[in-house]
């Protein structure tokens, strides 16, 4: 360890007396510390099981929707000039917000549908049930593939602020650095002067 992450310390029985009053703080930041990087592991481990699930899942859910789109056009007829007159805005957004795990905070995706359907009259001639099966179907995987989009994003794009360049691209990443953070603090003989700035070390990068 280089000198200048060491404290000045003058050997003397009041330097020493000092050192070890400040020990218990090291030991408590250390606890802190760790609590936080547990609850980022854990919450790591859920967002990449809710991501293979998800992505199982879309495979389903994206083959449905092209078989509905199919069975669509084959009763109804190419009806492509109809949406594309009827196009107005966007009937589904997307709304952000922000979760908050053990001071790091983590963006999160929201789908809702804005406005009435422009197209509840497409297919009324022949083919109307397929129709609003279709709808029914890119619903879904518009609202599938959002919530994908929500958890990869939540998953990366974490970097460390306040002096240091390396960047964090994931929690797990996070706990290690914390722990190695840690070990240095509990060492009596290279306390840090500042025992507890690593708790605002991740922040999350706007996208």
């Amino acid at each position: 360890m280089s000198s200048k992450d060491r404290i000045p310390i003058f050997p003397s029985r009041g330097a020493q007396m000092q050192m070890k009053a400040r020990l218990p703080g090291a030991h408590k930041g250390h606890g802190l510390l760790k609590k936080k990087a547990d609850a980022l592991q854990m919450r790591f481990r859920m967002i990449l099981s809710k991501i293979i699930e998800t992505k199982t899942l879309m495979g389903e859910v994206m083959k449905e929707a092209a078989f509905s789109l199919a069975e669509a056009k084959f009763l109804s007829g190419d009806f492509n000039q109809v949406v594309l007159q009827n196009v107005t805005k966007a009937q589904i957004k997307i709304r952000t917000k922000r979760d908050n795990v053990a001071g790091v905070t983590l963006p999160v995706f929201e789908s809702y549908q804005d406005g009435s359907d422009t197209y509840e009259l497409t297919g009324l001639a022949k083919g109307g049930q397929q129709m609003q099966k279709l709808k029914k179907n890119y619903q879904s995987a518009v609202k599938l593939l959002v919530e994908l989009a929500s958890l990869q994003t939540s998953a990366s794009h974490h970097r460390p602020t306040g002096g240091s360049s390396k960047r964090l691209t994931t929690p797990f990443q996070a706990r290690a650095q914390h722990r190695k953070w840690a070990h240095q603090l509990i060492q009596p003989q290279t306390l840090r002067a500042h025992p507890f700035n690593a708790g605002h070390w991740l922040t999350t990068v706007s996208s």
